[in-house]
């Protein structure tokens, strides 16, 4: 780019200021004249920055109602959720699934009569924030879902939705996903606004260091007023988690040097020359800083119906066992004239839950270069699962929790013997809507990523894992889709487990994890409100 298309910024170091420059496409220092070379058509976005920096005053006006307004009555846990947000700037709602944290956000940015909020949520989630402003939002307002269509159509509808709301005096919400946001040339216009709101919803998402929406929601935090984190978990591995998501919400708790931040609270040993966390330490001051900003309200507050969690053992078909135990084994099987291997311990997990499903791939054919085809081992468990729908009223409807897309297609197949209507909420299927209207019986073959965050499936009373994911948060989010708010009738999950394999050790690790991070934060803390008018 020629040089006379750059305008030359100098201005006094300010690191939040420098974070924001950094974010514009084709910036550069010049080290020699100590200032910033800055694309024209940016300057004016720049300048803009220099003036909201030198008076940040001007940004951080708010004064409390005399009064609450609301569309829907709040119960009051959400009532002291919204009093505990409104004067904070940074506020981690670790709610408990099911308990309304989205209600308190919408309830939040309505009493702080913000105008300009953007939303970044899972894509399956960005339906449900339209149902929920629906239901709750106490006024009239703008909005525009930002989850279908090209990076570009998505930021011409946006502007256009940003312009008419401030025309029409109206808040604004604009929906997209945490793996859009950040993408040109969506990123670069996020980060020329000034926001009154920023909201991440299922934050627990951003708690990857090095990940691309983590860090760049780090820097897009310093462009709104108010920012809003939504976790039913927001530590759903271990106490680490906490950095990114709080270097989003406020960079000053933990700071922004991930190493610093790890050695400071974990208990590090080099393995082979690379650090592994073997503990955690200093777990007083850890949870006494995760909780300046966080207003926790457990499950516990919820009256709903029980909830029964069955395991119903699945042996393996003696083939299968000799199979599996081969593979456990020795890393290696053979399978008719395929070949399988495992190159290492990830990939023999994965394998190895493969196979209590019914299924594994064979290796790719190394003289034609196509992938190996997935070989059928057994049908233990698509037969347990026809089992428990015969032995079920024909008038139920079932919610069947998935890993893999081949155990999809033995849901699939089960549910249409059974005479059964089959939807799927999936990547590629997205029927959840037809599965809600349904009359009769209807099974729900759910992927446990796509279908554990933000849907309700309280229509269902009966859930059968088939298989399982290693994450925590996606287990729970998943139990918590039919056991929440809604539900009006006992739940039972049935969980198909084939005895002595690694679905058995992929329970008892879920257990383990979740002792791991409640020996730190603690079952059942609430946030104080000390200082706080109700």
């Amino acid at each position: 780019m020629p040089s006379e298309a750059y305008v030359a910024f100098s201005f006094p170091y300010n690191a939040q200021l420098v974070e924001q420059v950094k974010a514009i496409p084709n910036r550069r220092y010049d080290k020699n004249g100590r200032r910033w070379l800055v694309p024209k058509a940016y300057a004016d976005q720049v300048r803009q920055l220099i003036a909201e920096f030198q008076n940040p005053q001007a940004y951080a006006t708010i004064t409390k109602p005399t009064e609450w307004h609301f569309k829907t009555q709040p119960w009051p846990h959400q009532l002291l959720g919204v009093e505990y947000a409104f004067p904070r700037p940074a506020v981690l709602l670790d709610c408990g699934m099911g308990v309304g944290k989205t209600k308190i956000a919408i309830d939040t940015v309505f009493q702080r009569q913000h105008k300009s909020i953007l939303v970044t949520c899972p894509k399956s989630v960005v339906p449900v924030w339209l149902q929920q402003l629906e239901r709750h939002a106490p006024g009239p307002y703008v909005f525009a879902a930002l989850d279908t269509g090209s990076v570009p159509k998505n930021l011409t509808l946006a502007k256009i939705t940003l312009i008419q709301g401030q025309e029409q005096g109206l808040p604004c919400f604009l929906i997209t996903n945490h793996e859009a946001v950040w993408r040109e040339p969506f990123g670069a216009w996020a980060m020329m606004q000034r926001w009154d709101c920023l909201i991440a919803d299922e934050c627990h998402r951003l708690k990857s260091p090095s990940g691309r929406a983590s860090r760049f929601m780090y820097r897009l935090g310093f462009r709104a007023t108010q920012r809003l984190g939504l976790s039913g978990t927001p530590l759903p591995h271990s106490p680490m988690d906490a950095y990114g998501v709080y270097r989003v919400l406020d960079p000053t708790i933990f700071g922004t040097n991930y190493v610093k931040f790890r050695d400071q609270y974990a208990v590090i040993v080099n393995y082979g020359g690379f650090p592994q966390i073997v503990d955690y330490k200093n777990t007083a001051e850890f949870r006494k800083k995760f909780d300046t900003i966080r207003y926790h309200v457990s499950r516990d507050v919820l009256d709903l119906p029980e909830a029964h969690h069955i395991d119903i053992p699945v042996p393996l078909p003696e083939a299968a066992a000799v199979l599996y135990r081969r593979l456990e084994k020795d890393f290696y099987a053979k399978v008719g004239t395929g070949e399988i291997s495992v190159a290492n311990a990830l990939v023999k997990l994965l394998r190895l839950q493969q196979l209590t499903s019914g299924h594994l791939p064979l290796d790719d054919d190394d003289e034609t270069g196509e992938k190996g085809e997935i070989r059928e081992i057994h049908t233990a468990k698509a037969d347990a699962l026809s089992d428990i729908l015969a032995d079920t009223d024909p008038e139920e409807p079932f919610v069947v929790f998935c890993r893999f897309r081949k155990d999809l297609e033995a849901v699939c197949r089960v549910a249409c013997s059974a005479g059964r209507q089959y939807y799927e909420l999936s990547g590629s299927h997205k029927e959840l809507e037809q599965w809600k209207a349904a009359e009769h019986g209807a099974v729900l073959g759910t992927q446990i990523g796509a279908g554990s965050e933000g849907i309700d499936l309280t229509k269902a009373r009966y859930c059968v894992f088939f298989s399982i994911s290693l994450s925590l948060s996606q287990f729970d989010q998943a139990v918590a889709r039919l056991h929440r708010p809604g539900q009006t009738r006992t739940v039972a999950y049935m969980h198909l487990v084939c005895p002595s394999t690694v679905d058995t050790e992929a329970y008892r690790a879920l257990s383990e994890r979740r002792d791991v991070i409640e020996a730190i934060i603690g079952k059942k803390i609430t946030s104080t409100l000390e200082g706080i008018e109700t």
